[in-house]
């Protein structure tokens, strides 16, 4: 995004269906969003990351694992731990899932 900005309520709306079909095409079990435009986009939410991180969800038969975007760590250390944290809870996950 131009000056490393979340996007706008339009463009994830120009842009959704395209991501939508990019998923559907890809079929993954587990799906990892980073920050705050794609947990909302994919989670239907306006809540921040914050709030969302360290749960998952299921729908359309996908698990959702909402995480804050990497370029978080940069502002914050205790970010690095807690991303780390949602990537293993995304590990766990997905191997379950394929069992």
């Amino acid at each position: 995004m131009p000056d490393n900005r979340d996007p706008h309520s339009d463009e994830i709306t120009m842009w959704k269906p395209v991501l939508d079909a990019e998923i559907e095409r890809v079929a993954p079990s587990v799906i990892v969003t980073l920050g705050n435009g794609t947990t909302r986009a994919l989670l239907d939410t306006n809540e921040k990351i914050s709030d969302k991180h360290g749960e998952y969800f299921e729908r359309d038969d996908r698990m959702t694992i909402p995480t804050y975007h990497p370029a978080a760590m940069f502002y914050d250390d205790r970010i690095k731990k807690a991303i780390e944290e949602d990537m293993q809870t995304a590990a766990k996950k997905a191997e379950l899932l394929t069992m």
